[in-house]
């Protein structure tokens, strides 16, 4: 871990563990808070010291180590925000042809005397449409067109998109 990092958490409060890491697990403990700002149970009597440790300790964001340089590297770790699959940027490269255009779609419409084609090409089939909501719907990915089609230009596309996929 970069020294820089370590510096930028204010305001840091590092203390040795009284019990030396019976219950807490680390001989030394680091907090984000100020000196008057730590729990009182972390250093009182070993009744107060097994109860903040049991029901209150995950109130606070607190690093733990076997030194005040592991401590601190700890709590540092535990301030950056997780990268966790919830807040990932999720991206699905879309093709329209023989994805949202299907050929069996465009041989339905033409059974049924329809043109399978607009003023933009080829339709695209109503149940992919339905599927490509439903994956943005549960995962909340960004679009990104890998098609030909896109050569078209961005206004034309927000166009497309918005007389198709309405």
């Amino acid at each position: 871990m970069e020294k820089k990092e370590i510096e930028d958490i204010h305001p840091l409060t590092i203390i040795n563990d009284r019990y030396g890491g019976c219950y807490s697990g680390g001989a030394f403990l680091a907090f984000n808070l100020e000196p008057w700002d730590v729990p009182k149970g972390v250093d009182g009597s070993d009744i107060d010291c097994l109860s903040f440790w049991k029901d209150e300790s995950e109130e606070y964001v607190i690093g733990k180590g076997d030194s005040i340089q592991e401590a601190t590297e700890d709590l540092a770790n535990k301030l950056k925000p997780a990268i966790t699959d919830a807040n990932k940027e999720k991206y699905l490269f879309l093709d329209f042809d023989g994805v949202l255009n299907t050929g069996s779609y465009s041989k339905q419409m033409k059974r049924e005397g329809i043109d399978p084609f607009d003023e933009y090409g080829a339709m695209f089939d109503p149940e992919a449409i339905a599927n490509l909501k439903h994956i943005v719907d549960q995962t909340g990915c960004k679009i990104v067109l890998s098609t030909t089609w896109r050569n078209e230009g961005i206004m034309r596309m927000r166009e497309l998109w918005e007389e198709r996929v309405r």
